[in-house]
């Protein structure tokens, strides 16, 4: 059995590894910003604001590029219409016959869960085969939502969001992760923080709040 947190790391590797070769000066760029990383208690400078900016824009994988590039396509059409059989609330297909992702009305109609979906399905895409049925639906759908929370928000990244959201919103970091569950940080994150990251990082809140209790933050 594939380990899918092992899998999404390969993948955003390759993904990046592909657009250094197409660029090499952006790419040499992403690496080396990733690796900066600084202390999240100290405030930044404004150009160190103005060069996150910059490096955010490049480091958010674009899922439907990265499909593309797995040889998937994301069917134009409604999953409403495209397949109507489907059970109602289901939020997106992996077609895997014709090698297709299939998207419901509503998951379109809000670009954070559409990438978080389209990631999930890639998570079936590399990591369940045709021939695998020792596993259970249950087990397959929670690796699949591994692989999605780290293709689209590594534990890197999720600390550079939050670094720059401190930066920008001028914060004390240190509230934001250390008093998350007092009455000021819980109003810190919801009016402030959440907003912030959701339209920067481009993923559901869901998905952050997973991946903040991982990091022991609520």
């Amino acid at each position: 059995m594939k380990n899918a947190e092992l899998e999404a790391e390969k993948i955003r590797r390759w993904y990046f590894h592909r657009a250094i070769q197409c660029n090499p000066d952006q790419g040499a760029f992403i690496q080396s910003s990733m690796l900066e990383v600084r202390s999240p208690y100290k405030y930044p400078t404004d150009n160190e604001i103005g060069a996150w900016n910059s490096i955010l824009d490049k480091v958010v994988i674009d899922v439907e590029d990265l499909a593309k590039s797995l040889g998937l396509t994301i069917d134009p059409r409604y999953l409403e219409d495209a397949l109507p059989n489907a059970p109602v609330g289901t939020k997106g297909v992996f077609d895997r016959a014709n090698n297709r992702i299939v998207l419901s009305r509503d998951t379109r109609c809000y670009f954070p869960l559409m990438r978080t979906t389209i990631a999930h399905e890639l998570g079936h895409f590399v990591l369940h085969s045709q021939q695998v049925t020792s596993v259970t639906k249950a087990t397959r759908e929670r690796e699949a939502n591994t692989f999605m929370s780290h293709v689209l928000l590594p534990e890197i990244l999720l600390n550079y969001g939050i670094q720059f959201a401190c930066a920008i919103l001028r914060l004390d970091s240190r509230i934001a992760l250390f008093d998350a569950n007092t009455e000021r940080g819980q109003f810190i994150w919801k009016k402030l923080l959440f907003p912030f990251l959701i339209d920067n990082l481009l993923v559901t809140r869901s998905l952050l709040v997973v991946r903040l209790q991982m990091n022991g933050v609520f």
